[in-house]
């Protein structure tokens, strides 16, 4: 067997020396790497023991009593606004109107000419005249039995005739004379002496200032928080400043706009106020504890839902759907966290819902609301 050995070709010593040797040094790499991941886990969990949690800073609030405003753009409006028709026929022969003038109910505006109407009339009255004698006349003949009730009601029925004859020209007659039906003031004058009008054709536009409206669109957030009979300031864009009353709320929004009509009675003696004029309308609403923020602070959860993050006792981050009873110089006031609340002022975009974080508490924001509720005590 030795012998068989020794005889071996040298080579064949050398392949199976070579092959010795790589198999060691795969075996050797091989444990290296295990002991390289073992080392690499356990630097991993140190890691994550010591890792460092995100800090942000944050302002301790406390809720403070706010009469919230809601402030609503608007116009005046006119409280009528009625188009003065021709009711007859005729040429206008005397015109007692300007644009822009005051008028008084009952005002004569203008007058068409009568023509026959008079000599119409008159002749309508004596045919009554005659038609009541030859109906009385028929009445006492049939009570005696000399005339039958055919005849009576026959006799009857021509006065009927007759005195609905006199009636339109009674009313034809009075209709030649166009007067105010309101007191107002003359919006646009359509007619002028010597024109030929029919019955229907536009005269003049007569406008009513006092009461005067003052009409607005509330977003349907805001609905609820207006009442009808509530007193509104109301500041015009001429500077002028008044107050109204709500007489109504539309019972329903607009399709297009999703916001709800609302009118507001003022009023206006001696038309100081002008139609068509923009107004702000301001309205106060109930007190309630609301906090003061920073726009800069708020957030969009997921389901864009607009709120701010607050941190729990347990420095935990919370989302707070929050809802914004009144934007003013000094910030928004909220409602929708508690009382009182540790609030994210800085870094809020770089935590989440349920993530745990380091505070500081940020004294820059907190002076500088500070400051503003001051200066808001001063103002008040």
């Amino acid at each position: 067997m030795k012998k068989k050995i020794l005889n071996l070709k040298p080579s064949v010593f050398i392949a199976v020396g070579l092959a010795i040797l790589a198999i060691a040094l795969i075996l050797s790499g091989q444990l290296k790497s295990d002991d390289a991941m073992v080392e690499n886990s356990k630097n991993d969990i140190a890691t994550d023991k010591t890792k460092t949690l995100i800090t942000v800073r944050v302002i301790k609030s406390i809720a403070k009593d706010h009469n919230a405003v809601i402030i609503i753009n608007g116009k005046t409006e006119t409280s009528m606004n009625v188009e003065i028709n021709a009711e007859t026929d005729g040429r206008i022969f005397k015109i007692n109107m300007n644009t822009g003038q005051v008028i008084n109910k009952g005002d004569v505006i203008a007058k068409i000419m009568v023509n026959n109407r008079q000599a119409v009339l008159n002749h309508a009255k004596n045919i009554t005249t005659q038609r009541k004698l030859e109906y009385e006349a028929a009445k006492k003949l049939a009570l005696k039995g000399f005339q039958s009730k055919i005849k009576k009601a026959a006799a009857l029925a021509n006065l009927s005739a007759a005195k609905a004859n006199l009636l339109t020209a009674q009313i034809d007659l009075n209709h030649t004379i166009i007067k105010s039906p309101f007191d107002g003031i003359i919006s646009k004058k359509h007619t002028n002496i010597g024109d030929y009008v029919k019955s229907g054709d536009p005269i003049a536009i007569i406008i009513s200032l006092n009461p005067l409206y003052v009409t607005a669109h509330v977003a349907e957030g805001e609905i609820d928080h207006i009442k009808t009979g509530a007193i509104i300031s109301i500041r015009l864009i001429s500077g002028q400043q008044t107050t109204g009353k709500i007489t109504r709320i539309a019972p329903v929004a607009d399709d297009n706009t999703r916001t709800f009509k609302i009118e507001a009675m003022v009023d206006n003696q001696n038309n100081f106020i002008k139609a068509g004029l923009s107004a702000k309308l301001r309205l106060s609403l109930a007190t309630e504890k609301a906090h003061l923020i920073t726009p800069a602070i708020l957030s969009l959860n997921d389901d864009g839902n607009v709120g701010i993050k607050t941190i729990t006792k347990d420095n935990i981050v919370i989302f707070n759907q929050i809802k914004i009873i009144e934007n003013t110089d000094e910030g928004l006031w909220i409602t929708g966290i508690d009382n009182k609340a540790t609030i994210i002022s800085v870094g809020q975009e770089y935590v989440v819902h349920g993530q745990k974080v380091n505070t500081v508490i940020d004294s820059d924001i907190k002076k500088q609301a500070d400051g503003l509720e001051a200066i808001r005590n001063v103002k008040t």
